[in-house]
Parts: C-alpha cells; sequence; structure tokens
C-alpha cells in the first residue's frame, strides 16, 4: 500500500493510534492532514469502528445511547469475519467468531455454559445465535450430533435407569455417565467373585494336577 494511503489499513491505524494517542499527532508524525483522514474515516464507518475505541469520545446523539454500543453496532454492521485475536485486540466478543463459539460449544456442551465459562450473559448469547440463521443451525447440529451419540450407547442397565435414559433427555448425558460407572462397578465385582462354573473348573483343574 502507497505510504499516503496507510491510514486506509486498519491494523495499521489502530497500532498507530495506541502510539501516538491522537489523530492530530498520528498526521503530525506522518505528514497527513487531519482533516483528509478524518473525512475518510467519515466516508468509511468500517474502518472507523476498527478505531473508535481509540479515538476521543464525542456526546452520543439523542436516542443514540452510549457510545460504546454505538461502536459495536457499527463494526457488526460493517464487519463480518473476525479472528480471536483481533477480538481479543479490540475487546470485543469472543463468540464474534464462529468458529470459536462452535469449539467452546462442542466442548462445554450447552450455550449456557459457554456464557458461564467466558463471562457473558447467556440470555445476551441465546440471542445472538438466535439472529445469525447459518450459525443456528450450525448449533442445532451439534446437538443433533451429540443426540445420535447417546442413541448410539448400549449399555446393560439397570430397569429404572434404563427407562429414565429413553424418556428424559435433558439428563441422557449424566444418566450416561452413571450407566458407565455402574457397569465398571459389576465388572469389578465379577473380576473380584468368580462365577459357580469358573470355580468348579478350577477345582477339577486342581484334581487333575493333584
Amino acid at each position: 500500500m502507497p505510504r499516503k494511503y496507510l491510514y486506509h489499513d486498519p491494523a495499521w491505524l489502530r497500532r498507530e493510534l495506541k502510539k501516538h494517542r491522537s489523530i492530530r499527532v498520528l498526521c503530525q508524525m506522518h505528514g497527513f492532514k487531519p482533516a483528509t483522514v478524518i473525512d475518510y474515516l467519515a466516508r468509511h464507518p468500517e474502518v472507523k469502528a476498527q478505531v473508535a475505541d481509540l479515538l476521543l469520545p464525542s456526546p452520543p446523539g439523542p436516542g443514540k445511547g452510549t457510545p460504546e454500543r454505538a461502536r459495536l453496532a457499527s463494526l457488526r454492521r460493517h464487519k463480518q469475519d473476525w479472528t480471536v485475536e483481533e477480538l481479543r485486540e479490540q475487546n470485543l466478543p469472543l463468540y464474534w467468531n464462529h468458529g470459536w463459539l462452535l469449539e467452546q460449544l462442542r466442548q462445554l456442551r450447552s450455550v449456557e455454559e459457554v456464557a458461564r465459562q467466558h463471562g457473558y450473559k447467556p440470555l445476551t448469547l441465546q440471542s445472538y445465535v438466535f439472529r445469525h440463521p447459518e450459525l443456528r443451525r450450525a448449533v442445532e447440529e451439534l446437538r443433533l450430533e451429540r443426540r445420535e451419540k447417546l442413541q448410539g450407547v448400549h449399555l446393560r442397565l439397570p430397569g429404572e435407569l434404563s427407562e429414565r435414559l429413553a424418556q428424559d433427555p435433558r439428563s441422557k448425558i449424566g444418566l450416561v455417565e452413571k450407566a458407565a460407572r455402574w457397569k465398571m462397578s459389576q465388572t469389578q465385582k465379577q473380576d473380584q467373585n468368580p462365577t459357580r462354573e469358573a470355580q468348579e473348573a478350577q477345582e477339577a483343574q486342581d484334581e487333575q494336577q493333584g
């Protein structure tokens, strides 16, 4: 990019604003006219939104809410694809990176748990997912995938536990874990208490050896 257009690059502009603290000083250091840079930002809200937190705050207009809320709204409107590093650097919600959110859902299993672990309001995160149809479909596919895996688990269960597993999908994960522990305990009991047939076979073998 030609030097005279460096301020067109949001990453460069953020770095220089952090260093020089204002557009005026930045322009003095790099030989730009402040009016030119300000005019460029006014005509390119997708760039301005990415550096707005570094500019001197201006009072919100009537009905506009807080400057931070306006900045977030502008960012969502003008930039769709965010890396996790960009979100962290600008102190933005990490769930704006949908790949990150889906990976967290694979690990933590629910939107509510992701929100709790990362300090978001569950309702805010649920609303975000609902407003993005593609993300909503991906989340639903994860739920269906998990449900199919649970349905494919075949364990020898006591009658009451088996019935609850079939009837209450909300508790399937916990029930499967309980079932796995129950099966392990049964295996351990069998190892500790050999069957009558095994005892008789061992006695017959001892007699032959004797």
